[in-house]
């Protein structure tokens, strides 16, 4: 696997994490990020197994906002988890 496309694949599995340990349901992060109308499915396409949607370096932004924490401060603990986990070189 690229290096970006590992990367986008522990992000989004951290940010998922993150909403699991949360008060947020996974619909309501969606709705939170991507909209009401079609939110939660967005947020599901991200998470699939088949045909995973990419995300936007501005989708991860309101995704850290909607988490409570800025951006560069999510990436690094992301980056600090999955490094420590041996996901990450």
């Amino acid at each position: 696997m690229k290096k970006d496309a590992l990367f986008e694949s522990l992000f989004i599995e951290a940010v998922a994490e993150q909403i699991d340990d949360s008060d947020l349901s996974h619909s309501e992060f969606g709705r939170a990020v991507f909209g009401n109308a079609s939110g939660d499915r967005l947020w599901r396409s991200c998470r699939g197994e088949k045909r995973k949607r990419t995300v936007s370096i501005g989708e991860a932004y309101v995704m850290a906002e909607a988490l409570g924490v800025d951006l560069p401060t999510l990436l690094w603990r992301i980056i600090q988890a999955k490094t420590s986990q041996g996901k990450l070189p």
